[in-house]
């Protein structure tokens, strides 16, 4: 499907290479399926599957519940795996549940915690990983292709659809008293806090560790 992509923007004349997060299905995600992979990580600018679907590629488990520092050297190690497959300018993802994002790249890493220190904030986790991607995206956008930017904005993006069930509550300000600045992401509360809001409270936590 990627050279399809990349074939037909070629066909309209489009010379700028995309940004394309590419987030493997769990059924796709097997040893039998490694090679697959192998082949499709050099054409994405990102790989972005979940810990444990990053781990069943390799016939791997690694339990999140795990304390921090194990869990932290066995997803480092299950990276190394991955990092030589990127593209020069590319990088993996792993999404970590209640331990964050891990991000890595040719010559970097960089581990950022969720944006929900604790269980008190989260009420269902569903589609969180789908927000993480989008967000992921949009914060690459915005950081001007910064991988760690974009993984902030993608922990951000989860926070927001894990905190109930069913999609987040929506309000769009109309007193420009009441932005927090930033015109388009300040103007919209989501759960009650808009976007700019969010950004500078996890930016802050993120800098304090």
């Amino acid at each position: 499907m990627v050279s399809n992509i990349l074939t037909r923007r070629k066909d309209l004349g489009i010379t700028d290479p995309p940004m394309i997060l590419w987030e493997p299905v769990p059924g796709v995600c097997s040893p039998h399926d490694w090679p697959a992979c192998k082949q499709t990580i050099p054409l994405v600018t990102v790989i972005g599957p979940n810990i444990n679907e990053a781990a069943s590629f390799h016939a791997l488990q690694i339990d999140e519940h795990l304390p921090f520092p194990e869990f932290k050297l066995q997803a480092e190690t299950l990276a190394r795996k991955y990092v030589p497959e990127l593209a020069p300018s590319g990088a993996v993802v792993f999404r970590c549940g209640r331990h964050g994002c891990f991000v890595a790249w040719r010559g970097g890493e960089k581990w950022l915690p969720a944006y929900h220190r604790d269980a008190k904030g989260v009420v269902d986790p569903t589609g969180g990983g789908n927000a993480f991607c989008g967000g992921f995206c949009v914060g690459f956008v915005l950081g001007k292709g910064d991988f760690v930017e974009a993984a902030k904005y993608g922990n951000i993006a989860a926070a927001v659809v894990i905190e109930q069930f069913g999609l987040p509550r929506l309000e769009t300000l109309r007193n420009d008293m009441d932005m927090d600045g930033d015109t388009g992401l300040g103007r919209e509360l989501w759960n009650g806090v808009s976007m700019v809001r969010r950004r500078d409270v996890y930016h802050h936590c993120v800098e304090c560790l």
